[in-house]
C-alpha cells in the first residue's frame, strides 16, 4: 500500500528509498512555479515539560517523541515521511494543550513538505486558538495557496480577518464561503456576523435564524441574533433570544481538527502505542497495539483501520482486508477504509476492485490527492493509459515537491508516447528536487533511450546515472547507466557495465543470458546507440534467484 499524499486520516506510510545524491546540476532546467512560501527548518525538536499528566500519557508523549528524534537522526530519511512524522507529533501536542511544541512541528513538517496543505492547515488553526491573530492569518494565506477551496480555512481566515479589523477581507472570505456551501451552519454564522459589522442587521438575521434552525442546540446563535434584533431596534426578540443565549458554538467541519481532538482519548493511548511500534517498523507490535484497542473497543471504526494497516505492512493482506470490510459494512462510506481497502486490491493486482473503491472514496473529496494518486495507479495497472494520465497529472500539478507523483505522471506519459511532455514533467520535478534519486534515474532513463532522439542527451544521462549508481548500484541502476554510456558512444564502457550486471550474485540464468547478449552487442560497438524504447522501466521480473533487483517502473510505491 501506498503512503498518501493527502490528508487521509489513516496512516497507510512506507519508506522510501531515495538516493541522496546532492549536488547535481539540472539539464536545461525550465523556470517552475514557485511554492508557497513556508517557514526555514529545522527548528529543535520540542521537550515540553510534562509535568501533571497522566502516566501513561507521559509515557507515550515521551515514546513518541523519541521515535521523532531517532527519524531525525537518520542521514536517509525520507523528508515526505520526515514531515509527517514532524506533523504526527505536533497533532499529539496540540491535542494535550502542548500548543507551542506543536506549533514548532508543524513548523518543521510545512518547511519539509511545503506543498502539504495539512501543516499550514493546522498551524493557522493552532494560533487561532491562542490568539496570535498575525500569525494564523499567515498561515491560512499559505493554505489557501495550495488548497484555495478549503472550507474550514476559509472560515477560520474570515474570523481572524473579524478579529483585525479586516471587514473587507472578511467579507471576501464569507462570500468565497456561501459559493461553496450557503447550507452549512458555521458559513452562515461567518455571514452574520460580517454582515452585522457592515451595517446589515436584517441580513444578519436571516443568516443566524438560518443556521439556528439547523443547530437548535448552538446557543451562542442567540446571542448573535438577539444582537442582530436590536440593531433592527426590535426590542423583544432581542431580549428573548439573549435570554437563551449560551456558550456553544458552530464550527466547520474539519476532519484535521477532528482528528487532532480525537487523541486526548483513553482508545488513542493504544492507538499511539501502535503508531510508535509501527514508526519504528514493528509492525507485528503496532498490529498487536491495534488489536488490543480494538478489543477495548470493537465498535472503533478507527482502531480497525489503523489495524489493518498494520496487518498490511505485516504481509497480512487477506486479514487486513477483513478489518477493513468490517468497517465499511458498518459505514459504507467510510472515506479511509475505501481507500485503504483499495489501494491493497491495487497492490495484489485486482485494478477493478480497486477502481470501484476508489472511485467511491474519490467522490466524497475531490481534492484527496492521496485517493486520487492510488485511483491513477490502479488506471495504470488495468492498462488504462489515459485514465491513468488524467488523475496523476491533477496529483502532479498540485504536489510540486512530491517526487513519486512526479515520477508516475512522468513515466505514465512516456508509455503514452507524449515523449517531450514526460521529460518536461521531469526535467522540472528534478530542477526542485536534485538530491531526489527516483527522478534522477527517470530523468537518466529517458534522456539515455527515448524514441525521440531529440530529447536524449547521453553526457548528461550519464553524469546522472554515473551519481544514482554510487549511491545505489542496482541492476536498474546500472542498466541506465550502460544505456547512458551507450548513447554517448562509450561502447566499452557501457560493456563493461553490462558485464557487472551478468556478475551480480543470485542471477538467473534467463537473466545472464539477456544481459550478456546486450553486453556483446556494446562491445562490438561503435555505433552501439540504444535502438529500441526501453521505457522508463527497468526489467519487469526479476533476474536475481533472491529477487533483490529493484524496479525503476515508477509506480511510486513508496
Amino acid at each position: 500500500m501506498n503512503r498518501p499524499t493527502s490528508s487521509c486520516l489513516s496512516f497507510v506510510c512506507g519508506l522510501a528509498l531515495l538516493c541522496s545524491l546532492a549536488g547535481f546540476t539540472t539539464p536545461s532546467a525550465a523556470e517552475s512555479e514557485p511554492v508557497a512560501e513556508a517557514p526555514v527548518a529545522p527548528e529543535p525538536l520540542p521537550d515540553p515539560d510534562l509535568t501533571g499528566m497522566e502516566p501513561a500519557v507521559q509515557e507515550l508523549l515521551t515514546g513518541e517523541r523519541q521515535s521523532l528524534q531517532r527519524l531525525t537522526e537518520r542521514d536517509d530519511a525520507d523528508r515526505l515521511l520526515l514531515a509527517d512524522a514532524w506533523g504526527e507529533m505536533g497533532f499529539v501536542y496540540h491535542a494535550h494543550g502542548l500548543l507551542d511544541s506543536a506549533a514548532s512541528c508543524y513548523r518543521n513538517a510545512e518547511s519539509l513538505a511545503p506543498a502539504d496543505f495539512r501543516w499550514p492547515h493546522s498551524l493557522g488553526a493552532l494560533e487561532r486558538e491562542r490568539s496570535r491573530l498575525e500569525e494564523a492569518r499567515e498561515a491560512l494565506d499559505r493554505t489557501l495557496t495550495l488548497v484555495p477551496n478549503d472550507l474550514p480555512a476559509i472560515l477560520y481566515l474570515g474570523d481572524v480577518q473579524l478579529s483585525l479589523g479586516d471587514i473587507e477581507a472578511a467579507a471576501e472570505a464569507s462570500r468565497k464561503a456561501l459559493q461553496i456551501s450557503d447550507s452549512s451552519p458555521a458559513v452562515l454564522n461567518l455571514a452574520g456576523r460580517v454582515a452585522m459589522h457592515q451595517g446589515r442587521p436584517a441580513d444578519a438575521v436571516k443568516h443566524f435564524d438560518f443556521a439556528m434552525r439547523q443547530v437548535p442546540g448552538a446557543d451562542r446563535l442567540q446571542y448573535e441574533l438577539g444582537m442582530a434584533y436590536r440593531a433592527l431596534g426590535d426590542l423583544d426578540k432581542a431580549r428573548e433570544h439573549l435570554a437563551k443565549a449560551g456558550k456553544i458554538g458552530v464550527k466547520p467541519p474539519d476532519r484535521l481538527l477532528d482528528m487532532i481532538d480525537s487523541q486526548k482519548t483513553g482508545e488513542r493511548l493504544l492507538l499511539l502505542e501502535g503508531r510508535r511500534a509501527f514508526n519504528a517498523g514493528d509492525y507485528a507490535a503496532a498490529a498487536e497495539a491495534f488489536q488490543t484497542a480494538v478489543d477495548a473497543e470493537p465498535e472503533s471504526l478507527r482502531a480497525r483501520v489503523n489495524l489493518a494497516s498494520a496487518l498490511a505492512y505485516s504481509g497480512s493482506a487477506v486479514e487486513a482486508a477483513d478489518e477493513l470490510i468490517y468497517v465499511l459494512e458498518r459505514d459504507p462510506e467510510h472515506h479511509s477504509a475505501l481507500y485503504n481497502l483499495g489501494a491493497i486490491h491495487r497492490s495484489a493486482g485486482n485494478h477493478d476492485k480497486a477502481i470501484a473503491l476508489l472511485s467511491s472514496a474519490l467522490k466524497q473529496d475531490e481534492e484527496d490527492d492521496g485517493v486520487r494518486y492510488e485511483l491513477g495507479l490502479a488506471y495504470r495497472g488495468a492498462g488504462d493509459l489515459d485514465a491513468a494520465a488524467k488523475h496523476l497529472e491533477r496529483v502532479a500539478d498540485g504536489r510540486a515537491l512530491d517526487a513519486p507523483a512526479q515520477h508516475t505522471y512522468g513515466d505514465t506519459l512516456a508509455r503514452l508516447g507524449r515523449y517531450q511532455e514526460a521529460f518536461e514533467v521531469l526535467r522540472d520535478a528534478y530542477q526542485l528536487q536534485p538530491e531526489d534519486g527516483l527522478l534522477a534515474h527517470g530523468l537518466a532513463r529517458l534522456l539515455a533511450a527515448c524514441p525521440d532522439p531529440s530529447i536524449r542527451n547521453g553526457p548528461v544521462a550519464v553524469d546522472l546515472a554515473t551519481r544514482v549508481v554510487e549511491a545505489s548500484p542496482s541492476i536498474g541502476h546500472l542498466e541506465t547507466l550502460a544505456l547512458a554510456l551507450a548513447e554517448s558512444g562509450r561502447c566499452a564502457e557501457a560493456a563493461e557495465v553490462q558485464r557487472q550486471i551478468v556478475a551480480m550474485p543470485g542471477m538467473k540464468p534467463a537473466g545472464i543470458a539477456k544481459y550478456s547478449v546486450v553486453a556483446q552487442r556494446y562491445a562490438e560497438g561503435p555505433p552501439c546507440r540504444p535502438e529500441v524504447d526501453p521505457s522508463l522501466a527497468a526489467a519487469a521480473e526479476p533476474d536475481t534467484e533472491d529477487e533483490t533487483q529493484e524496479s525503476a517502473e515508477g509506480n511510486g510505491d513508496r
